[in-house]
């Protein structure tokens, strides 16, 4: 980046014909030609080296003479030029480029893969009501092994619950919502008589947009199975978008688990001043 904004700043201050170009190809040398089409021509090659122990070798020198590999490593130099696109980028080249989420209608097999081996879950939503039914038997698993499990829904007494019932596509009303939380509850109240396991259960008043999974999220105990398994909550439109973060790889995975500890912290235990 600093060679372009050289050479930028350069074309800028000068009246000559300097033309940059970037190439997404992985050259196997690199080429200074000068009046490479001349009697006078040169051709200076120098071969990329894998890991070398000083400077990449060799580099040799060819005249129009050395025939036929003057012409040969001239052409390949033309031929990576015609494929580079010009630079400074246009807008819409810009736009092309620039990183994009991936999203996709459901979780593959990494989900269930990061929930068996995590040893810490940390779920959101507004009822995850699904989501306890089709995984009670591995959730029992997992807090009868020690896994601490952590879960923040929204409060069925709160107005948050009108809010989340007028997302639906389909109407839903905000009593069938408050009661699908509330079931939810009492699973989980199930699970953790039944296992006795490390099960903490609060509620937020707030409308979440986003609900999400979080695998061995906690500070300082990060690891290679740590993500955040994230859905989008659309607002009257089918389907909910998902996607995953893991540290390191985007902002976004540590802005997504902030913001559900803030949650967190926030909410309180369905149970008033104790916790479930």
């Amino acid at each position: 980046m600093t060679t372009l904004e050289d050479l930028t700043a350069l074309r800028s201050k000068t009246t000559g014909r300097l033309e940059v170009r970037v190439s997404s190809r992985i050259s196997s040398a690199g080429f200074n030609c000068l009046d490479a089409s001349g009697p006078r021509g040169m051709v200076c090659v120098q071969h990329y080296e894998y890991h070398p122990l000083g400077e990449a070798a060799p580099v040799f020198v060819l005249e129009p003479k050395d025939t036929p590999w003057y012409q040969h490593f001239a052409a390949e130099a033309e031929r990576l030029w015609e494929a580079g696109t010009p630079w400074p980028l246009s807008h819409a080249q810009q736009l092309a480029r620039a990183r994009r989420p991936v999203f996709a209608e459901s979780f593959g097999p990494e989900l269930e893969q990061a929930i068996e081996g995590a040893t810490d879950l940390f779920i959101t939503g507004m009822a995850r009501n699904a989501f306890v039914n089709n995984h009670y038997s591995k959730l029992e698993k997992l807090l009868k092994a020690g896994t601490t499990i952590r879960f923040l829904l929204i409060d069925p007494e709160s107005t948050a619950i009108d809010a989340a019932a007028s997302r639906y596509p389909v109407h839903r009303s905000p009593a069938s919502v408050r009661e699908r939380v509330r079931y939810t509850l009492r699973l989980l109240a199930e699970l953790k008589s039944a296992t006795g396991g490390d099960l903490t259960v609060r509620l937020v008043s707030h409308p979440l947009t986003v609900g999400i999974i979080a695998t061995d999220s906690r500070p300082g105990h990060t690891g290679p199975l740590s993500a955040v398994f994230a859905e989008y909550y659309t607002y009257q439109a089918p389907g909910e978008p998902k996607f995953v973060l893991q540290p390191g790889t985007s902002p976004g995975y540590q802005i997504f688990v902030d913001e559900a500890e803030a949650l967190w912290n926030d909410a309180v235990s369905p149970l008033g001043k104790s916790e479930n």
